[in-house]
Formats: structure tokens, C-alpha cells, sequence
């Protein structure tokens, strides 16, 4: 998703400057969870069973 943002933000006259920082401002929590809930100390406290 973050990913796209930036694709659409990216692109020129698709939306004002102040649209796309605001869209920047709120991706970087969704980037922090994504990255918490990716890491080893969630997956050992998780452990996949067979």
C-alpha cells in the first residue's frame, strides 16, 4: 500500500504538495507496524505449528 502512495503522490499534478506530504506524514506508522509485526520477537513469540 505504501508503495502505491508514493506511485500516485508521484505522479505530476495528481494532487497538491500538501496532499502528498500529509499522505507521507501518515504512511511512516503504517511502515513501523508493518516492520513491528515482521520481527523475530513477534515471530518467536508466535511459533508456526506444523
Amino acid at each position: 500500500m505504501p508503495i502505491a502512495i508514493i506511485g500516485v503522490d508521484l505522479i505530476p499534478g495528481m494532487c497538491p504538495l500538501w496532499y502528498a506530504v500529509m499522505q507521507v506524514v501518515c504512511m511512516l506508522p503504517v511502515i513501523r507496524v508493518a516492520f513491528i509485526t515482521r520481527g523475530s520477537a513477534l515471530r518467536a513469540a508466535f511459533p508456526k505449528r506444523r
